[in-house]
């Protein structure tokens, strides 16, 4: 008999590297997938008002205010007015113009020490509002607009942030 030497490789061969070739193909696809929707969701994350710093910022300036400019409207009514929180130091206001939401800071004579913008509505905010409930007792809300992270969800989450606060930084003033 002789003996034939076969060269190259076998239908069964070729079909197991093919299927091993395509499922590391499915796999790393998926691997893409979710890295997009990782970093689209980040991105859309940066874009998003930062609602937790702008109520730890309001938290701070309403509790070390000793004085509350009061809106023209009666106690417990919601308005847009500019927040005007004064203290010994000077006034800090915080005012939406229904683009912009920014904090400004006034010294004792009245003179703009600095402004900077907390929130756009291009970015999503969509109101400011506040209301006092005292003398001392101060609430604001905020409404905002974020998109969805989750694939195949499709149209904008409302959000609905509320601070209600009390002044502490009178002379005199105990706290809590």
């Amino acid at each position: 008999m002789t003996e034939r030497r076969e060269r190259g490789f076998s239908l069964v061969e070729m079909l197991v590297a093919f299927t091993i070739l395509l499922i590391g193909l499915a796999i790393s696809v998926e691997i893409v997938r979710r890295a997009h929707d990782l970093l689209a969701s980040r991105g859309r994350d940066l874009h998003a008002p930062p609602m937790g710093a702008i109520l730890l910022r309001l938290r701070t300036d309403i509790q070390g205010a000793e004085t509350v400019g009061l809106p023209l409207v009666g106690l417990g009514e919601w308005t847009d007015e500019p927040l005007q929180l004064g203290s010994s130091d000077g006034v800090v206001a915080y005012f939406f113009d229904g683009e912009t939401l920014t904090r400004t800071t006034f010294d004792g004579e009245g003179k703009s020490i600095g402004s900077l913008v907390l929130a756009r509505s291009d970015r999503g905010l969509d109101s400011f509002e506040w209301r006092a409930l005292g003398p001392e007792l101060i609430e604001v809300a905020i409404d905002s607009r974020t998109e969805p992270g989750a694939r195949g969800v499709h149209g904008l989450r409302s959000r609905h942030d509320a601070l209600r606060s009390a002044l502490r930084g009178a002379p005199r003033r105990w706290g809590w």
